[in-house]
């Protein structure tokens, strides 16, 4: 097991997180809780939304997991810096863990799903090659660099 394994690995037990699937299921990852009234709020991040390190790393560690990542042409508009690489030697140790301990050497897929087809082609997810974009019937998506990637 390598030493990026082995850090990932305990990062994880500190947190109480062991015996996870490295094959098959869905996952969504979200800041979740329930309001008096029992209806579930979603946290909205934003730039007054605390920091957490633990935070960060489960966020990270669960687009490791991933096959593919799911966004939205609405999210790529209104966050023109997003960007799903991890950087620095935790983004260097989730990537040795994602091959060495799940067996997959590329990056996750990026499935961008629109209606109106209005998508900032510049974009750094859209421009990226591992980007999917899906959209419905209807929409009419003026003809982006490279057209192979809309289904």
């Amino acid at each position: 097991m390598s030493s990026s394994v082995q850090r990932i690995e305990a990062r994880l037990q500190l947190l109480g997180i062991e015996a996870l699937p490295r094959e098959g299921g869905v996952l969504q990852s979200a800041a979740v809780w329930s309001s008096e009234s029992g209806q579930y709020q979603i946290l909205k991040i934003g730039e007054n939304t605390p920091s957490s390190p633990t935070d960060d790393f489960l966020l990270a560690f669960n687009r490791s997991r991933a096959d593919a990542i799911v966004t939205t042409g609405q999210i790529l508009r209104d966050e023109p810096a997003l960007c799903f690489d991890v950087a620095g030697n935790l983004g260097r140790d989730l990537g040795d863990w994602r091959k060495d301990a799940l067996g997959r050497s590329q990056a996750p897929w990026i499935v961008v799903l629109t209606r109106g087809g209005q998508l900032p082609w510049g974009h750094p997810v859209v421009a990226s090659d591992r980007t999917l974009i899906l959209t419905g019937q209807e929409a009419s998506v003026p003809e982006p660099p490279d057209s192979s990637k809309i289904i």
